[in-house]
């Protein structure tokens, strides 16, 4: 494919721009300072997206660290045009989106503490993957942090039975849409073929077909729009990780961590694989090159940093001292016990789980639980946890109690699955419904043409029908009474259906009182998912 190619099929058929929060320069600062480096602050960084499209991944970051400056640029002007209208329908002066191919990027171009590469790596040539490691060296700031995401193998080996069949499939047809359609029924085929049960297949065969019939499913739920730019685009180079390594290497750069911390813990594996894994590897490449073996790894989001950069590998709660924290896990027991010394349990959305028997950190997960989706400082969230136990529960020395929290919050942190969130900039989300509900300008501009907006915390939260409503008028004009209004006049209008078990509800009185409670319902929602503002 021809670079005009490429670019009329992203021009016509553009790839979702959507945020990923892991890409958010808080993410990306708290890890280099968990491994020893002092990266620039988030608040008044400098940040380059490459291959933003029409912004919805750092449009959102404009809106959430205004003394920051963004820059992002795509190839496709039709999709910079587009971000441009949404930058100026929110009045932000701090992002900046040009029309721009990689390639032309030269030192000249300026210094970022944060470069961004999502989705760009294992998807363009040869050159351009070259040129992506060069903007990271030479327009890197010296503590900054580069993020590029990217398909692997050796998950990607087995992801190729599908790729190889829909580009056979279509291989005689042109135009996309009409390639993404044949590659649809080329998966479809495949899938409605596979036997429900592996009766009478060779027991060889039965693992590989419980893991086809997983990715079929996967694969088959992704828009087309996914199809074309992913599985069946012309590029898809996946590529070992310590191959990855390499290139980065070659550039004068060196690898970080992973944006999603938790995934290269060894400590998801029992004991004895664990001491395998520390025998056979000579270094953190070959013990992650080896992991990724064991989990079927088909994608990574890889950070990098200068290579004279001093990484220290080992986890020292000290460096948590001036971070912010924040938890969406719950206590299993419904009255937790702070008092003594006994292990309590607190569990996640996701399911991940967290454990301690120390009173102060049981206190500490507690009080981060009563105020979600808000934030504590750590000695602000040290002290208000010691001020809810018993002195005599205390250990003797504050500074290494101290220690301990830092301990099991980082613990946490690593277990992953939203048990603990680090922050160097934490967003300011309020859980007080006001006499006037407010929501981010940002939300409310999102949900006017989307089911699905981004909150405080760079996160998608996907709405419904009513919540998509009631959303759309917190601008801080409206009181709890006029929203209220808004609700029985969509009903009266027939917009909205009101039932109780199962049978429609007609009676006027009762419709208020149904909608008065949901409007409650509903606004608390919107503060526990990030999306209010003081």
């Amino acid at each position: 494919m021809t670079k005009h190619a490429l670019l009329k099929l992203y021009q016509d058929i553009p790839y979702p721009s959507l945020a990923f929060a892991q890409t958010h320069p808080n993410q990306l600062a708290t890890i280099a300072i968990l491994l020893g480096l002092e990266p620039p602050h988030v608040d008044n960084c400098r940040l380059l997206e490459l291959g933003c499209a029409i912004g919805g991944n750092i449009i959102p970051m404009a809106c959430t660290i205004p003394d920051s400056q963004i820059i992002g640029i795509d190839f496709a002007s039709n999709q910079i045009e587009i971000g441009r209208t949404t930058i100026e329908a929110l009045g932000l002066e701090n992002i900046t989106l040009k029309t721009m191919d990689i390639l032309d990027i030269t030192s000249d171009f300026g210094e970022f503490d944060y470069i961004i590469a999502h989705g760009i790596y294992s998807w363009t040539p040869s050159q351009v993957r070259d040129k992506v490691m060069a903007i990271c060296k030479a327009n890197l700031a010296q503590n900054g942090v580069a993020y590029i995401s990217y398909n692997t193998y050796p998950g990607w080996h087995m992801l190729n039975i599908s790729r190889d069949l829909m580009l056979y499939h279509s291989r005689n047809d042109t135009e996309p849409l009409v390639r993404a359609k044949k590659a649809r029924a080329a998966l479809d085929f495949l899938i409605q073929s596979l036997p429900t049960d592996h009766k009478g297949y060779a027991d060889f065969l039965k693992p590989y077909l419980n893991f086809l019939q997983h990715q079929l499913e996967r694969v088959g739920d992704k828009k087309d729009t996914l199809l074309l730019h992913d599985e069946i685009a012309e590029f898809n180079n996946p590529v070992h990780f310590h191959q990855f390594v390499e290139h980065a290497a070659q550039h004068g750069l060196q690898y970080l961590a992973e944006a999603n911390f938790s995934t290269i813990m060894p400590n998801k594996f029992p004991p004895h694989v664990q001491e395998n894994l520390r025998h056979m590897a000579t270094d953190l490449i070959e013990m992650e090159q080896y992991m990724d073996y064991l989990l079927n790894r088909m994608f990574r989001q890889t950070l990098l940093c200068h290579a004279k950069s001093q990484i220290t590998r080992v986890l020292n709660p000290a460096r948590l001292v001036n971070l912010h924290f924040a938890s969406r896990a719950k206590p299993v027991s419904d009255k937790p016990n702070i008092e003594i010394v006994s292990v309590e349990r607190f569990q996640s959305v996701e399911g991940a789980t967290l454990s301690t028997d120390h009173p102060v950190s049981k206190a500490a997960m507690s009080y981060l639980h009563q105020i979600c989706p808000q934030t504590a400082h750590f000695r602000e969230l040290f002290n208000i946890a010691r001020s809810m136990v018993p002195r005599s529960v205390w250990m003797e020395d504050p500074n290494l109690e101290a220690m301990v929290l830092g301990q099991t919050l980082l613990q946490g942190y690593t277990y992953g699955g939203n048990l603990v969130n680090l922050f160097m900039a934490p967003p300011k989300p309020t859980t007080k419904i006001s006499q006037r509900p407010l929501a981010s300008r940002l939300a409310r501009f999102q949900v006017t043409h989307s089911n699905e907006v981004t909150n405080l915390y760079h996160e998608r939260v996907s709405l419904d029908e009513i919540t998509r409503s009631v959303l759309s008028h917190l601008d801080g004009t409206q009181t709890k009474v006029q929203l209220l209004d808004k609700l029985i006049e969509w009903t009266t209008k027939g917009g909205l259906k009101i039932s109780s078990h199962g049978e429609h509800i007609s009676d006027c009185d009762t419709q208020q009182k149904i909608l008065s409670m949901e409007l409650d319902i509903q606004l608390q929602w919107l503060a526990k998912a990030a999306l209010l503002v003081g």
